[in-house]
C-alpha cells in the first residue's frame, strides 16, 4: 500500500467562457427559460424569442381549452 503525503498547498483556478446575455427587462424580444444560477448543459437554450402577439394567442389557446372540456 502506498503512502501519500501532502508536501506543498497550491491555489487552483478555474476559468470558464460565458456569453452575457443582455436586455432591459428582457424588452428585446427574450424571454427567460431557465432560472439565474440554473445549471445548463453545453448549448441548452436559456432564452427563447417572444413573438410580437404571444399573449393574444395564448388567451385564445385558454378559450379553446376550455372549449374542449
Amino acid at each position: 500500500m502506498e503512502k501519500y503525503i501532502k508536501k506543498k498547498q497550491h491555489i487552483g483556478y478555474i476559468v470558464r467562457e460565458e456569453s452575457v446575455l443582455s436586455g432591459e427587462n428582457y424588452k428585446n424580444g427574450l424571454v427567460e427559460i431557465k432560472a439565474e444560477g440554473e445549471k445548463v448543459s453545453k448549448g441548452e437554450n436559456v432564452f427563447r424569442y417572444y413573438s410580437n402577439n404571444e399573449d393574444s394567442l395564448k388567451e385564445e389557446i385558454a378559450k379553446l381549452d376550455i372549449e374542449i372540456r
